[in-house]
């Protein structure tokens, strides 16, 4: 599903939104969340690797981190369940921060998801894998 601005947003019940780091709503969950629960969304997955606003200029290359976190919690608050949130856990960059993350989750009512980098035939960028994994 896209979602773009100045569109209207035509939902059906039950249905999954996944927001990630390529998806620029992620940046405006915090203003459109009612307005995807008035629409039937009810659930709710968004890709956050850090709570570190400097990592998280340098892994999505803006500064909206603040936004993100507000959105997270908005969907909490407007009634979305489950939220959830992907994390990509990242030698030298993110593995520090687990704990951190798992205390953001628990604050709000938000379920953690940690995923590994794994080497994989169909990735274009296995450098990256062997590097972070």
């Amino acid at each position: 599903m896209v979602i773009r601005r100045r569109t209207n947003l035509f939902i059906s019940s039950h249905i999954y939104c996944r927001i990630d780091k390529y998806n620029e709503f992620r940046i405006f969950l915090d203003k459109f969340a009612q307005d995807l629960v008035d629409a039937g969304l009810d659930r709710i997955n968004v890709s956050l690797d850090t709570l570190d606003e400097e990592t998280y200029q340098m892994i999505v290359g803006k500064n909206v981190l603040q936004r993100v976190k507000d959105g997270i919690v908005k969907s909490c608050e407007v009634g979305m369940y489950p939220v959830k949130i992907n994390m990509v856990v990242m030698n030298n960059i993110n593995n520090d921060e687990i704990m951190d993350m798992f205390e953001f989750t628990k604050e709000n009512g938000v379920i953690l998801q940690l995923i590994e980098i794994i080497e994989s035939e169909s990735c274009d960028d296995n450098d990256f894998n062997s590097k972070y994994h």
